[in-house]
């Protein structure tokens, strides 16, 4: 879990990428915003989203991946 700060002024971008040995998905939270699952396969797949604030705000991510996923998150303002 971590947490970052972001202005309301520039788009957040969420960028996941992961694979895994068999299908599966992964669970990205973005709270007090929203979450999503990512689908993950044998190829390593990547995934944007971009999140658009009204007012600034601390915002908290975690993932939530069996342990054969291997996966990487970059949040970028």
């Amino acid at each position: 879990m971590g947490r970052a700060g972001v202005r309301a002024d520039a788009p957040v971008w969420i960028n996941v990428t992961c694979s895994a040995p068999t299908d599966t998905a992964i669970q990205v939270a973005f709270q007090p915003l929203d979450q999503f699952d990512i689908p993950c396969g044998s190829e390593t797949s990547a995934t944007r989203n971009q999140v658009n604030l009204r007012s600034p705000r601390t915002l908290t991510l975690a993932v939530t991946a069996p342990p054969s996923v291997t996966w990487s998150v970059r949040v970028q303002q």
